[in-house]
């Protein structure tokens, strides 16, 4: 036998009545394939197309219900499925709607503040012509990036308006190597050791080599036994 006793099941058929009294419990009389029963609202579940949400509540209640490591395992699969689409729909969502959620640093100038790689990502597209769209298929070779997308809140959102309206550069801590006295480190290169650079004129801290990690940075300020010094690094297009 498929059931036994003590199973929850449900009992498809058509509302044929409704008594209106309040005093009655059972307020629907519903026609199965071979009798009429009645019930009460609870114990009824409409079967329609539209009704999706409901479905989809509880396949959501059912992936909280899930060992962290199982749910971890089952979103990153639903989002390598469904991300491509979902990035399509909300890049026509924001560009039909004219407004995306900004981030809070950028109220003030109505500019979304996005990290330097990102808008590296989108100066290149744009200087090769590409359109929007390719901005989010540089995920599937960029891991910085796609981790980014993938873990920042509106990400989607802000690179697309990023694109459309402009940005802020988000404030990010740099690090240099000087000796302390107007000397910088700038580069390596072949036959030269190093390529120093001395501050005494304007502009001269645009070409100094910036390190994104302070301990790359002290590497080399260990050989040239000099120290590090942290910067802001901040732009605006």
């Amino acid at each position: 036998m498929k059931y036994k006793l003590g199973d929850e099941v449900y009992l498809k058929g058509v509302i044929t009545s409704i008594n209106f009294c309040a005093e009655i419990k059972c307020l629907y009389e519903v026609k199965t394939a071979d009798e009429f029963v009645t019930a009460a609202e609870r114990h009824l579940e409409p079967i329609n197309k539209e009704e999706a949400p409901l479905c989809l509540r509880n396949v959501l209640a059912r992936l909280r219900g899930l060992p962290e490591h199982d749910r971890e395992v089952w979103l990153k699969n639903i989002m390598d499925e469904f991300e491509l689409d979902f990035s399509h729909a909300k890049w026509r969502e924001g560009y039909e709607q004219g407004k995306f959620d900004g981030a809070v640093e950028a109220e003030k100038s109505n500019k979304v503040v996005i990290p330097q790689f990102v808008a590296d990502i989108i100066e290149e597209y744009k200087d090769k012509g590409a359109p929007i769209i390719d901005i989010f298929t540089e995920k599937y070779s960029n891991e910085e990036y796609n981790t980014w997308l993938v873990n920042e809140l509106n990400a989607y959102d802000r690179a697309a308006r990023a694109w459309l309206d402009g940005y802020d550069v988000k404030q990010e801590n740099r690090y240099v190597v000087t000796d302390g006295n107007h000397l910088y480190f700038k580069e390596c290169q072949e036959n030269v050791e190093i390529v120093i650079l001395a501050d005494e004129m304007s502009g001269t801290m645009n070409y100094v080599k910036k390190f994104d990690s302070k301990d790359e940075a002290q590497k080399v300020a260990d050989v040239l036994g000099w120290k590090v010094q942290e910067v802001q690094n901040e732009s605006k297009i």
